[in-house]
């Protein structure tokens, strides 16, 4: 909210009183950050209503300063998986999708202003939090193979363009025959966010099998540590 002080008017004495009320109510709080402030010059303080906090302007970005405890988690569930399973395709990359409509989402935890953490088919929103915050993923998803002693693969597909990198993690042969559901469910990862690269664009969840079947999405759990 930018207040404007009262216009300098004909009567002098009356526009001093305006004045002086004016300065009196709205000296000591801070100025509402609006789309068209700009972070160029260091040093500035506003109020960010949509985070609930002040933020200040450092190197070309607004800063936020907290005034709750920045860590935090989410926890999104997905509800229309378990209805329609994703379907596999050997030796390809494929995306988990997550509604956030699961009975268990739960989102109270989150640090201020950081919601909403999901975007798009389930990709996960880290774009609110600022750079040298740090999160922790667990995915919870069950792939059913086709066939026997197939090797499943999980990544993390993050930045952009020619920023775009992955990171991998193997998880093993599923040997205990085919047409078994095997759940990944503990299996939590460290992701920071070191650039704007990493911080800006969605994470997308991809699972790979090397043979045929299908996989469920149970959902994904987001412990939050801001700077």
């Amino acid at each position: 909210m930018t207040v404007t002080p009262p216009p300098v008017g004909p009567n002098l004495h009356q526009w001093a009183r305006a004045m002086r009320t004016y300065l009196q109510r709205w000296l000591p709080r801070l100025q509402w950050k609006t789309q068209d402030d700009n972070p160029s010059e260091n040093g500035v303080l506003l109020w960010d209503e949509e985070a609930k906090d002040p933020v200040v302007s450092v190197d070309g970005e607004w800063v936020p300063l907290s005034l709750s405890n920045g860590n935090g988690l989410v926890d999104y569930n997905d509800a229309a998986t378990a209805v329609t399973p994703i379907s596999l395709t050997a030796d390809t990359w494929t995306t988990l999708t997550n509604d956030g409509l699961g009975l268990f989402t739960n989102t109270a935890y989150a640090p201020s202003g950081s919601l909403p953490m999901i975007a798009g088919t389930g990709q996960i929103d880290v774009s609110r939090l600022p750079l040298g915050s740090w999160v922790v993923i667990r995915p919870d998803y069950t792939v059913t193979p086709s066939s026997n002693n197939s090797s499943l693969e999980f990544r993390y597909q993050l930045g952009t363009g020619a920023g775009s990198y992955t990171l991998e993690v193997t998880e093993g042969r599923l040997d205990l025959g085919a047409g078994i559901p095997y759940r990944r469910a503990l299996n939590a990862h460290f992701v920071y966010l070191g650039d704007a690269n990493t911080r800006d664009n969605d994470i997308s969840l991809q699972v790979k099998l090397s043979g045929s079947g299908s996989v469920v999405n149970a959902g994904v759990a987001i412990g939050v540590v801001t700077r």
